[in-house]
């Protein structure tokens, strides 16, 4: 991959996790709006150390940046590390469009949604994982956990149960 490549994604207004915008921003199609996304995204550019830009339009949020070598994937995880865990998320999500298969990505993301309780997402994710990479132990157990959030203990303790069968000593 080109490491000077540009990295362009459309994403509906309505995915945008409004909850992290400032109250008085939250209603979609106001220039509050448009202003608070074009902010949120200008610190995301700030962090990679890369040039973006952003239009929002009344149905789509249209994000282009160039990337100097920057893992985007690795700043959302890092969010996620130091408990920015709803904006590592939205981060992350935005990134599957880009990244579909990318097993780091949607184990991170996975387990965040799982944290945030949005359990649904979360199983579905770490589906994903799991029949990406069957033997990932770690998206085992990372299902097992959301899988036993949900109340579903029987499916909880099959994933689990068949990671200390395939890795008892992991």
């Amino acid at each position: 991959m080109n490491p000077n490549s540009m990295d362009v994604f459309a994403l509906p207004v309505s995915a945008f996790d409004v909850s992290l915008l400032p109250e008085s921003a939250r209603s979609a199609g106001t220039k509050e709006f448009r202003d608070a996304v074009a902010a949120f995204f200008e610190s995301w550019f700030r962090e990679l150390g890369v040039n973006g830009q952003v239009v929002t339009t009344p149905e789509t949020i249209h994000v282009t940046w160039a990337r100097p070598g920057a893992d985007p994937i690795e700043t959302g995880i890092e969010m996620l590390r130091r408990g920015q865990v709803r904006e590592g998320c939205q981060r992350l999500d935005l990134l599957r469009a880009r990244f579909p298969d990318s097993v780091k990505l949607l184990l991170n993301l996975g387990m965040g949604w799982s944290d945030l309780g949005q359990l649904d997402r979360a199983i579905d994710v770490l589906r994903r994982v799991v029949a990406l990479d069957p033997l990932n132990h770690r998206g085992r157990i990372a299902l097992g956990v959301a899988l036993g959030r949900q109340g579903d203990v029987a499916k909880a303790l099959a994933e689990l149960t068949r990671v200390v069968h395939e890795a008892p000593d992991d």
